[in-house]
């Protein structure tokens, strides 16, 4: 577990969807502050949410943004700007572009406890959104590059602004893409095969020598069974450089060259890079320096 604070009249409540307490959020100012995290490049984000009814505007259930629209960061809500219409939203930018995932209006009921969980995938720019274990995702786009190391706060966004009224339990993160099946564990508490399947990932060890390096570097992983295996370069806008390998690969341990040149042969210029590999169950990025 992390850490965290309660500001403002935060405060705890005997009504919880799990265990005895839950924390009490009343609006302006209350919110929890839980400190700088790195979520990496793929990660879940589960919580239970209770939100009172006729609640109108912007419910931020967890947020590293400091405020909303083009602001760094992400932040999951409830209700689109002034509005009551229970939609369920991903809001993410790299302080440029934004882009929302979404699910469909009149999703989520106030009143009552309801389990939230959202999948975030920076690598290939998707969310999901999960409503009491079911997918409800509308548009799961959001953008590759927002900041993920930020100060994290729950029950509002990070500057701290657009509160949350009612109560917040069990707020959960995790390293990696959590299935639907894994999602209704969490929500059901019996978490039987996550741990194994985040060793199993951490198994691939995507990583690249030297680093920093000019100008060729040698980018080696493993594979656990057979599949088709995709390993791309990439800059740091998410754009392809460079296919490096496309083809069925057998479970073992594999190193590849990269010699600083995109798909047409010329030299790309110094700056980051990120090594991106695909297989059928799994995908990862890893942070790569060009220094000529």
């Amino acid at each position: 577990g992390y850490d965290a604070t309660l500001h403002g009249d935060a405060s705890y409540a005997e009504n919880a969807a799990k265990g005895s307490h839950s924390v009490l959020l009343n609006g302006s100012p209350d919110y929890v502050l839980v400190g700088p995290l790195d979520f990496g490049d793929e990660f879940t984000i589960c919580a239970w949410a209770f939100l009172e009814v006729g609640t109108t505007n912007i419910q931020t259930i967890i947020g590293n943004a400091m405020g909303g629209s083009t602001v760094d960061g992400f932040k999951l809500f409830i209700n689109n700007w002034e509005t009551n219409n229970k939609c369920i939203l991903i809001e993410t930018s790299d302080g440029v572009t934004r882009l929302d995932a979404s699910s469909p209006e009149n999703t989520f009921e106030e009143g009552f406890w309801n389990h939230v969980a959202v999948t975030m995938d920076r690598i290939n720019g998707a969310a999901h959104i999960y409503y009491n274990g079911e997918d409800v995702t509308l548009n799961g786009a959001i953008v590759p590059n927002l900041q993920v190391t930020q100060s994290v706060t729950i029950g509002s966004m990070a500057g701290p602004e657009w509160f949350w009224t009612g109560m917040i339990d069990d707020v959960r993160i995790y390293q990696g893409l959590l299935t639907v099946d894994e999602i209704n564990e969490v929500m059901n508490g019996t978490e039987t095969g996550i741990r194994q399947r985040r060793a199993e990932k951490q198994d691939y060890r995507l990583h690249n020598f030297p680093n920093p390096f000019n100008p060729t570097t040698t980018i080696s992983f493993t594979v656990l069974r057979s599949q088709p295996i995709e390993l791309e370069i990439v800059n740091s806008r998410g754009e392809k450089i460079r296919t490096i390998l496309n083809e069925e690969k057998a479970p073992g341990q594999y190193s590849i060259l990269w010699d600083g040149l995109d798909d047409a042969g010329r030299p790309v210029s110094s700056g980051v890079y990120f090594a991106k590999i695909r297989g059928d169950d799994f995908s990862q990025r890893h942070k790569m320096l060009l220094v000529r």
